[in-house]
C-alpha cells in the first residue's frame, strides 16, 4: 500500500468509515518514513474548527476498523497515519468546552514496526503546546498548567502487536505532544529501546484519562512504563489501568569526573503506569497489576521528577506486582527526583507485591534524589514527601525500609475494609471507605482486595434462582451500575416464561442494596428475596402469582448471605451468616401469608469459625427438611443443619473462661524497624467483653493469651501515632506472630513574645 499523504502534500479531509472493516493492510516499507493508511494527515484549524474560539465538532477519522494489519517502516509509523499534526486550538481562549476530538471510534488489530516514533494507531501525533491560553501564549517568566480541554484521540482501541528498534514505541501512539488519548485501550505487547509505554512511548504536555494497557512493556534501554513511557512536561494520568510486566534491562551511562552517580540524572525509571515523569501533576485513581523491573522501579512510577510550581499528588492508586529494581525500588514510586523545593503527597494507595533492589528498596518511595559525589548543593534533593493518609503496604511480601514511608499491614488485613476505614479517614460518613460514595470497592465476590469503582463493570455481582411451584423459575440478582462517577446497585426479579425470559422486574422498595441475596419461593405462590442493607438484613417479596413486590420488610438481624426456606409445617427458617464472628446461623418463623406480622426467632448457631463467600438454603422435595450449600475459604460444602437441635445454644459464639487459650505474639516495630519499649497494646473484644492491655518490653515485644476469636487493637506511645482499633483477626492455628509498625508523630513548636511571633528562636 501507498500511505496517502505526504509532508509536502498531506491529507486535509475527513473519513468516516460507517463501521467497515479494511482487512489485510499491507505496507513494507523499512526504508520510509511516516507510513500508515495515511502517511501524514494535516487537521487546520481554519478548515474544520475556523473562529477564535471555535471547536472540532465531529472527528475527523471515525467509525473505522482494521483487521489483520502489516504495517512497516521507519520513523513515524502506525496502522491509520505515520503522522498526525493540527493547529486546531492554537491562540483560543479557554472556554469550558473541549477542543474536540481527532479521531474516534477506532479499532485495530495486527502489527506494526519501525525505528522511532512507532505506533499500533498512529506514530506521532502533534497539536499545539498553549491551547487554550490566548494568542499570546506562550508569554516569557509565565508559568501555565496543562489544560484538560485539549484536542484528543478517544475510543481507540488496539490489538496490535508494537516493535521499534529506537525510542519513543507505544501501544497506541509512538509520541503524542498536547494530543489527550482517553478512553483508549492496548492489549498487544510492546518492545523498543527507550520511552517505551502500553499505550503512549512519549506523551508531551498533555493529560491521559480513563486509558488501559493489557500488553507486556519490554525495554532494551533503561525508560518504559505501563501506560507511558517518558511523560514530559506534567499533565495528569487519571482512571488508567495497566495489566502487564514491565521491563527494562538496559542501564543509563554515567560520568563519575563530574561527580554523577546513578541517581544524578532524572530520565531512568521503570513504571507500572508511567518510567519517566518530568514535573508530576496529579496520579489519580490508578493501579498496575504486572511485575516492574529495571534499573530504577516503581509500581506506579519508576522516576517521578518534582513540579516547583504545584504539589504534586499520586492518591486513590495502587500496585500489585512484584517491583525489582538495581539502583532502587519502591511499591509505588522508584525515585523522587527534586532539585527545588517542592511538595509530593500521597493519599489512600496500597500496594500488594514484593519490593527487592540491589540498593534502596523501599516500601513505598526507593529513594530521593538526585544525588552527586562532593559538595554540589545545587543539586541536592530539595523535595518534600508528605503522607495525607497511610501507605498501607503488604506485610507478607513486602519487608523494605519504611523510611520513605508505609504502613506495613498482612493480606488478610487488607482484605478487611476496616482496615482502610482506619488508615483513611474520610471527611464524611458518605465518602469512607466501602460506602456508596466512597471511590473504591471492596468485596469478595468481584476481589479480595480493593478496586476502583471505575474498573468495575456494570454486572450481577449475585445471582440466586429458585423454583416456584405457581411461577416457574424466577431469578434473584444485584445489579451493578456506574453513571458518572455515581455507583450503585439495584435489586431485580426476573422470571422464565414458556418460550423466553420475561422483563426484569426492579425492586425500588430496596434503594441500593449490597451484593448479595438469596431468591426464595413459598407455597403459596409468592416469590422474593433476601438481602443486606448497611449491614442488617432485609427481605422483599411479590403478591401472589407475580413478580411485582408488595412487601419490604426489615428483618432488624445483622447478617449477610440471607436464604429463607419454606419447610411445610416445620416452619419457614433463615439461614445467614455474621460475619463479625465468622458465625452461620440461623432464625426460625412461622410465615401464615403476610410478612409484616411474621417475626424471627433470635438466632442459633450451626457452624461457626467459617469465612463465607456464599449461601444459598434448599428444600429437599417432601419439603420438611433444610439443606445449606456455601463456600468458606475457596472450598464448597453442603451442611445438613436439622442434625442440631434449634435454638438450644447461646444466640453468639462467646468463648468461655474454661476453652483454651492460645499465645499471641506481637512485635512494634518503628519506621526504621527497631524495637520500641513501653507501648500500650491494648485488645479490645466486642459483645462488652472487658479489654486486655500490656506493655512491649525493650525487644518491642508482648505476648497475649487469647481466645480463638476476632479482636480490635490499638498501640499507643507519645511520640508516636496512635493506631486506634484495627481489626485483628485471630482465627486459624494455636500460635501467631504479629509485627506492627508505628510511625513518629510530627511536634510544632511555636515560640512567642508580648509582640509576637518569634522567629530564628532556638527550641
Amino acid at each position: 500500500w501507498e500511505p496517502i499523504g505526504t509532508l509536502a502534500n498531506p491529507f486535509t479531509g475527513t473519513l468516516d468509515g460507517n463501521g467497515y472493516t479494511i482487512s489485510n493492510l499491507t505496507i513494507n516499507r523499512p526504508t520510509e518514513d511516516n507510513v500508515g493508511l495515511f502517511g501524514f494527515v494535516n487537521t487546520a484549524k481554519s478548515k474544520h474548527a475556523p473562529g477564535d474560539n471555535s471547536v472540532l465538532a465531529n472527528p475527523i477519522i471515525k467509525n473505522l476498523w482494521f483487521a489483520d494489519a502489516s504495517v512497516t517502516g521507519r520513523d513515524c509509523v502506525g496502522i491509520l497515519a505515520g503522522q498526525y499534526v493540527t493547529d486546531i486550538g492554537q491562540g483560543n481562549t479557554l472556554g469550558s468546552s473541549h477542543c474536540g476530538f481527532l479521531c474516534q471510534n477506532i479499532l485495530l488489530a495486527g502489527t506494526v514496526g519501525g525505528r522511532n516514533d512507532v505506533g499500533g494507531f498512529v506514530g506521532k501525533a502533534s497539536a499545539p503546546l498553549y491551547a487554550g491560553f490566548g494568542p499570546d501564549a506562550p508569554e516569557s517568566g509565565v508559568t501555565y498548567g496543562v489544560a484538560d480541554l485539549i484536542i484528543g484521540f478517544i475510543d481507540i482501541k488496539s490489538y496490535v502487536a508494537v516493535a521499534g528498534t529506537g525510542d519513543n514505541i507505544g501501544g497506541i501512539a509512538g509520541t503524542l505532544s498536547a494530543v489527550q488519548p482517553n478512553y483508549c485501550s492496548s492489549s498487544g505487547d510492546v518492545s523498543g529501546v527507550n520511552n517505551v509505554g502500553g499505550m503512549v512511548g512519549l506523551i508531551v504536555r498533555a493529560p491521559t484519562y480513563n486509558c488501559k494497557s493489557f500488553g507486556n512493556v519490554t525495554a532494551t534501554g533503561y525508560i518504559a512504563g505501563g501506560i507511558c513511557g517518558y511523560g514530559q512536561d506534567r499533565g495528569d494520568f487519571r482512571r488508567c489501568s495497566s495489566k502487564g510486566n514491565v521491563k527494562a534491562t538496559g542501564s543509563a551511562a554515567y560520568d563519575p569526573s563530574w561527580h554523577e552517580t546513578p541517581y544524578s540524572k532524572a530520565d531512568v525509571g521503570v513504571g507500572g503506569i508511567v518510567g519517566v515523569w518530568m514535573g508530576i501533576e496529579a496520579l489519580w485513581g490508578c493501579c498496575s497489576f504486572g511485575d516492574i523491573e529495571g534499573e530504577r522501579a516503581g509500581g506506579l512510577i519508576g522516576t517521578g521528577c518534582g513540579n516547583s510550581s504545584a504539589a504534586g499528588s499520586i492518591g486513590t492508586s495502587f500496585s500489585r506486582g512484584n517491583v525489582k529494581g538495581i539502583t532502587c525500588a519502591g511499591s509505588i514510586m522508584g525515585l523522587h527526583y527534586a532539585t527545588s523545593a517542592c511538595y509530593l503527597n500521597f493519599g489512600d494507595i496500597y500496594s500488594l507485591g514484593k519490593v527487592t533492589s540491589t540498593y534502596n528498596a523501599g516500601a513505598v518511595v526507593g529513594h530521593m534524589g538526585p544525588v552527586y559525589e562532593g559538595d554540589y548543593s545545587f543539586m541536592k534533593y530539595k523535595g518534600i514527601i508528605r503522607y495525607n493518609s497511610q501507605a498501607l503496604v503488604n506485610s507478607n511480601n513486602n519487608t523494605a525500609s519504611t523510611t520513605n514511608g508505609g504502613l506495613f499491614r498482612t493480606e488478610e488485613q487488607l482484605k478487611q475494609i476496616e482496615t482502610y476505614r482506619v488508615a483513611w479517614p474520610a471527611p464524611n460518613e458518605l465518602t469512607a471507605f466501602g460506602e456508596v460514595s466512597s471511590l473504591w470497592l471492596l468485596n469478595p465476590d468481584i476481589d479480595n482486595f480493593p478496586v476502583l469503582k471505575w474498573l468495575h463493570r456494570p454486572r450481577a455481582t449475585m445471582l440466586s434462582a429458585v423454583h416456584s411451584r405457581a411461577q416457574g423459575i424466577v431469578l434473584g440478582y444485584i445489579q451493578a451500575y456506574l453513571d458518572t462517577n455515581n455507583y450503585g446497585q439495584k435489586a431485580y426479579l426476573r422470571k422464565r416464561d414458556i418460550s423466553s425470559w420475561l422483563d426484569a422486574q426492579e425492586i425500588t422498595t430496596i434503594e441500593n442494596p449490597e451484593p448479595r441475596l438469596g431468591a426464595f419461593a413459598t407455597d403459596d405462590s409468592r416469590v422474593g428475596i433476601v438481602t443486606n442493607k448497611d449491614g442488617n438484613l432485609v427481605l422483599a417479596a411479590s403478591g401472589l402469582n407475580t413478580l411485582e413486590i408488595t412487601e419490604t420488610k426489615d428483618l432488624g438481624l445483622p447478617g449477610i448471605y440471607g436464604g429463607l426456606t419454606q419447610l411445610g409445617g416445620e416452619g419457614t427458617r433463615l439461614f445467614y451468616f455474621i460475619p463479625e464472628v465468622n458465625a452461620l446461623v440461623r432464625a426460625n418463623s412461622h410465615y401464615s401469608g403476610n410478612w409484616e406480622g411474621t417475626t424471627f426467632e433470635p438466632p442459633g448457631m450451626v457452624d461457626s469459625g467459617l469465612r463465607l463467600s456464599f449461601l444459598r438454603a434448599k428444600r429437599y422435595v417432601n419439603r420438611n427438611r433444610a439443606f445449606l450449600t456455601f463456600r468458606s475459604d475457596g472450598r464448597h460444602f453442603i451442611l445438613f443443619p436439622n442434625d442440631v437441635a434449634w435454638n438450644e445454644q447461646p444466640p453468639l459464639p462467646i468463648p468461655g473462661e474454661d476453652d483454651p487459650k492460645f499465645n499471641y505474639k506481637i512485635t512494634v516495630l518503628d519506621e526504621a524497624d527497631a524495637p520500641i519499649e513501653n507501648v500500650k497494646v491494648t485488645i479490645k473484644k466486642p459483645y462488652e467483653q472487658p479489654s486486655v492491655t500490656q506493655y512491649t518490653n525493650a525487644e518491642g515485644k508482648t505476648t497475649l493469651e487469647l481466645h480463638i476469636w476476632n479482636y480490635w487493637l490499638s498501640l499507643e506511645k507519645n511520640g508516636y501515632i496512635s493506631v486506634q482499633e484495627e481489626p485483628f483477626d485471630f482465627m486459624g492455628t494455636a500460635e501467631k506472630t504479629y509485627k506492627l509498625q508505628l510511625q513518629k508523630g510530627e511536634i510544632v513548636f511555636a515560640v512567642s513574645d508580648r509582640e509576637g511571633m518569634v522567629q530564628d528562636a532556638s527550641v
